[in-house]
């Protein structure tokens, strides 16, 4: 009986490491095996100021590269075969190509899957989605709540995301209570001057357009509505 006792708790001991020998090994293999990180970049234009992601819009050119993390140390790809593809369509393929570059053909998701072939016997692969994004306009005034008590006032356009480098290159089209102003400068500043005697509670509507030279798909808008109060 106390043998049988014995031989039962040297079993389970047993068949314990076991398990714990199995977990060890699978959380070891999974704490090295290898992952690729991906980063992309987008050549639209942004304000200088915007912290965030610049994301690209029609015809946009887009950098993607990776790398291959093992053991917590960066993977030296020159001999592996790597292939690209965006949208399933095979775009690139080289030694060592760990960069890639497109011009998002139109508006929408876009996938963007890299593939490492032979690696220590298997072929790594990773997939992510880029989304082409509309332009956007905003109109930056320095009036809190949109209240105003000077009868002269100054907004900025400051336009994110269009296929460009060079923010002046766009047109910029203003109108203030439906009206152009006298000024026919392409400029993303608007000066106005109301003059003597504005009323309190006068309201100023100012619209904003802005567009591509060349590409007319590439378009965003904006308004803003100001208070005059004394």
């Amino acid at each position: 009986m106390i043998f049988s006792i014995f031989n039962q708790r040297i079993l389970i001991s047993a068949a314990l490491l076991s398990l714990i020998f199995g977990l060890y090994s699978v959380t070891t293999k999974a704490q090295t095996a290898p992952e690729i990180w991906m980063t992309w970049r987008a050549s639209s234009y942004v304000p200088a100021e915007f912290t965030g992601k610049a994301f690209p819009s029609d015809g946009t050119l887009v950098t993607v590269s990776f790398e291959v993390v093992n053991g917590g140390k960066f993977v030296n790809l020159s001999g592996h075969e790597i292939y690209w593809y965006l949208n399933d369509e095979l775009i690139k393929t080289g030694l060592g190509a760990q960069q890639t570059s497109f011009r998002t053909p139109i508006r929408g998701d876009h996938q963007v899957r890299v593939v490492v072939n032979n690696y220590n016997g298997e072929s790594l692969t990773k997939t992510i989605e880029i989304s082409a994004v509309r332009p956007e306009v905003v109109i930056e005034s320095r009036y809190p709540r949109d209240v105003f008590s000077s009868s002269r006032i100054q907004v900025r356009a400051l336009p994110y995301f269009f296929t460009t480098n060079d923010p002046t290159r766009l047109e910029y089209v203003w109108t203030v209570n439906g009206q152009k102003p006298k000024s026919e400068e392409n400029i993303s500043f608007l000066d106005v001057n109301l003059g003597g005697g504005v009323a309190e509670g006068y309201l100023l509507d100012i619209k904003l357009s802005v567009s591509h030279p060349t590409n007319f798909a590439l378009m965003g808008s904006a308004s803003k509505l100001l208070t005059f109060q004394k």
